[in-house]
């Protein structure tokens, strides 16, 4: 059987279609002892991957999976939208991966919904709306629109402070230009909601190109819901060696600096550049020594503690940061 999902994956991308076995000469009882024996995982019915590939996968490739899968088992013409298009953009999605793909549905009666789908009554198609992956899919401005209308702030704002940051290529090879906050409203005051706007209108007048990472919009949200002053972002200070850092947050009228500790840069060797991760802590200590000299407190945190408002508003607190 090996041979003939190797065949399947490459018809579809890495998926491997019930349908396309059996064509092939597997039969029903073949996958099942597949899927038995570890060799196959199941996407959706009548869809897997590669047990060892799936198991690979992070929960946003998962889903993106579960995406691609729609296209090849509904018959309906659909426009994934939400938090489903912002995985198929490459959009940081904050908070819990969807375990059904959400979808514009024109056909959809009462916003007809299933195990693995859920189509939304009511919503207007996008006519921007681009192919990912062979999947239609709403486009980045629309995307981000509906993160902010759907979601609280801790979740469209990071997706938003990323689509304003960065011009963004598809994986499908499609270009779209970076969006602007007043073409965002005015695509918001065309879509009309009934429900969503204002916190729409916050969300995108909170949004910062200058937001550099999920953890520092995260971080700003927090801020924000707390009360504390905003800081400015990806501040300039020149080390001894004539090294430029910039750091994360610097309010400026009590010389404190703010970093956002994610550890990926200690963990993951995409971030460090050749070198080992002892030599990258060693490396950030230097830098945060020069920093203190340059500053008149420095505070730093991770993801437990922006996560914990309680936590996080006492870390602000101690150390002098000032309330809006």
């Amino acid at each position: 059987m090996d041979d003939a999902i190797t065949v399947c994956e490459a018809r579809r991308g890495g998926l491997v279609l019930t349908a396309d076995l059996n064509d092939l000469g597997v039969t029903t009882q073949q996958i099942r002892d597949g899927i038995h024996l570890g060799v196959l995982a199941c996407v959706r019915r009548g869809v897997f991957v590669r047990a060892a590939r799936w198991e690979a996968l992070r929960p946003e490739e998962r889903h993106r999976e579960l995406v691609r899968s729609i296209r090849h088992t509904s018959g309906r013409d659909l426009t994934v939208c939400r938090r489903s298009a912002a995985v198929m953009h490459g959009l940081p999605v904050f908070g819990t991966i969807p375990d059904r793909v959400h979808a514009i549905d024109p056909d959809a009666a009462g916003g007809s919904s299933n195990r693995f789908l859920a189509s939304h009554r009511g919503e207007p198609d996008d006519p921007d709306a681009i192919v990912i992956d062979g999947v239609r899919v709403t486009s980045l401005a629309r995307t981000v629109i509906d993160l902010a209308i759907h979601s609280p702030m801790l979740s469209s704002v990071p997706a938003l402070d990323q689509a304003l940051r960065i011009a963004h290529e598809t994986c499908g090879g499609h270009w779209t230009g970076r969006p602007e906050p007043g073409q965002l409203i005015e695509l918001l005051d065309e879509l009309a909601p009934r429900r969503g706007r204002r916190r729409a209108i916050d969300a995108i007048g909170f949004a910062d190109a200058d937001s550099m990472s999920v953890g520092e919009s995260v971080s700003r949200v927090q801020m924000h819901r707390l009360g504390f002053a905003a800081p400015e972002l990806q501040h300039r200070f020149t080390l001894r060696r004539g090294q430029v850092a910039e750091v994360d947050f610097w309010w400026r009228a009590v010389r404190a600096i703010g970093e956002f500790d994610g550890q990926i840069k200690y963990l993951d060797p995409r971030f460090r550049e050749g070198r080992s991760a002892a030599e990258v802590v060693l490396r950030e200590k230097q830098r945060e020594d020069e920093l203190r000299r340059q500053s008149d407190r420095f505070l730093r945190w991770d993801w437990a503690c922006a996560l914990d408002s309680a936590r996080f508003g006492a870390l602000l607190s101690a150390h002098g940061i000032p309330r809006r």
